[in-house]
């Protein structure tokens, strides 16, 4: 797997490329942290959910419902909180000037 990955990274122009430049799957890549971090809430999110509409053998509808809602809860902190954070980093705020 790690070889596979340094393939990958190594050079753009791999089998791959046409799928990892396919602008979802892009745009996974660009908010993973916050997927990384909220997943766990997903997760909460869809047992409840899916608990109260009596669906909890299911484990691939779970699966399914999580993920989108990760995605979903990742996209919003990305285009509100992550954003602003890194609109501080275009203005150069916290540089101090040389004297």
């Amino acid at each position: 797997m790690a070889v596979a990955l340094i393939s990958i990274v190594i050079r753009e122009d791999n089998m791959l490329h046409p799928m990892l430049s396919w602008r979802p799957i892009a745009r996974v890549g660009e908010i993973s942290y916050g997927i990384y971090l909220y997943h766990l809430i997903g997760l909460h999110i869809a047992r409840v959910g899916l608990g109260v509409f009596g669906i909890v053998e299911a484990n691939w509808v779970l699966l399914i419902v999580y993920s989108l809602i990760s995605i979903m809860m990742a996209e919003i902190s990305f285009r509100t909180l992550e954003n602003w954070f890194l609109s501080y980093k275009k203005d150069g705020w916290g540089k101090v000037a040389r004297a």
